[in-house]
């Protein structure tokens, strides 16, 4: 059985900043900073997995969409914060 190398990546990046959203070029980009040359179709495979398997979440941005680990409110709700310019803003998470 092949090891999946590619989301234990993943999850590591997204667990260190929980509840922050970042897009797919920003988590490529910083693999490639971390020497970690993975291609950008084992990136996308394994963040789809990942969401099936619900440990992420994605949510759609003005223009593109920012994958994390969402945090909870006190009411139960889930979101993320997204930088989509020049202030951080929170996002509710599709239930």
């Amino acid at each position: 059985m092949p090891k999946r190398i590619v989301d234990k990546h993943i999850m590591e990046l997204l667990g260190m900043h929980k509840g922050r959203g970042y897009r797919f070029g920003t988590i490529f980009h910083v693999f490639a900073r971390k020497g970690r040359f993975h291609n950008q179709s084992d990136i996308w495979k394994n963040l789809l997995f990942l969401i099936e398997q619900k440990k992420i979440v994605k949510v759609q941005g003005y223009t593109r969409p920012f994958y994390g680990i969402p945090l909870t409110r006190a009411d139960g709700s889930q979101y993320l914060t997204i930088n989509q310019g020049f202030e951080d803003e929170e996002i509710d998470v599709d239930q």
